[in-house]
């Protein structure tokens, strides 16, 4: 069987989510591969993400865009996830600005770290913040571990369970 790395899981999770997305929030998505280079009709689109792939060099894994100028941004691990995942995404979404922030990997953090993530004193841990309009506004990053089947030449995702649940509008 094949050893699956972290680029195997981009297009399982882009045609999952599109499709989760159209279906239960009723919103349509366009889910782009920008872990080596961002289209150019995304940073027509989103004039932020320049200053993260012209200036500081960060590509989130994959960008989503919808209802003409929202987006969401997905970051994807292949191993389990650390709290230096969660840093990394906080630093995307605060340059970004996207209407959501995902965190999505095949095993959830360990159990040390996962007791931090999950605390309610520690809840700003998996916060970013984002001004839009002169307000400041908290966001909540989406935290997905994925349940999927393994074949030989691929991988099926049977379903992404989300906590905190899944918000896409500020």
């Amino acid at each position: 069987m094949k050893t699956f790395n972290e680029k195997d899981y981009y297009q399982p999770i882009k045609e999952y989510l599109e499709k989760v997305f159209e279906n239960d929030h009723k919103v349509k998505v366009n889910i782009y591969e920008t872990h080596s280079t961002i289209p150019k009709d995304i940073k027509d689109t989103l004039p932020n993400i320049n200053k993260v792939s012209n200036y500081y060099s960060y590509k989130p894994d994959l960008i989503g865009l919808y209802d003409s100028k929202r987006s969401i941004i997905i970051e994807v691990k292949d191993d389990p996830l650390r709290i230096e995942d969660l840093y990394q995404l906080k630093r995307y979404s605060e340059i970004t600005v996207p209407n959501a922030a995902f965190l999505i990997s095949p095993l959830d953090f360990l159990e040390e770290e996962l007791r931090l993530v999950k605390s309610t004193e520690l809840e700003h841990i998996c916060n970013y913040y984002v001004l839009r309009d002169k307000d400041i506004y908290r966001k909540k990053i989406n935290i997905g571990i994925i349940d999927c089947n393994y074949s030989k030449e691929n991988i099926q995702i049977k379903d992404i369970n989300f906590y905190p649940e899944v918000s896409l509008h500020m």
